[in-house]
Order: C-alpha cells, then structure tokens, then sequence
C-alpha cells in the first residue's frame, strides 16, 4: 500500500491545487472501494474489476 499511496502524493502534488489528504482518509477510502468492489489489490497494484452489463 506505500507505494500507491506514494504515486497518489506525487500526483497530488504535481497537480498543485489539490487539498490535502491524510493517509487516514486514503486508508479510509480505499477500505470503502474494496467493500463495494469497486477496486482489488492485485500483486500490489489497484485495478477497477471490468464490469459486466447486466
């Protein structure tokens, strides 16, 4: 998990005007996309699960 959290803090500082973000909101956040499965930790990457059309 460091290592996506690090990408986000690099990317949120490149954008400049981003607001600020705690570790504890991104730990947060992340528990909430796994719950709704909206994302899986595959050999230590995030991916979106493809969707399949009802």
């Amino acid at each position: 998990m460091s290592a996506v959290w690090d990408r986000v803090r690099a990317n949120r500082a490149a954008r400049g005007n981003a607001a600020s973000l705690s570790f504890d909101w991104f730990i947060l956040a992340l528990c909430f996309l796994n719950a709704i499965s909206a994302v899986e930790l595959v050999e230590g990457d995030l991916i979106a699960p493809a969707r399949v059309a009802a």
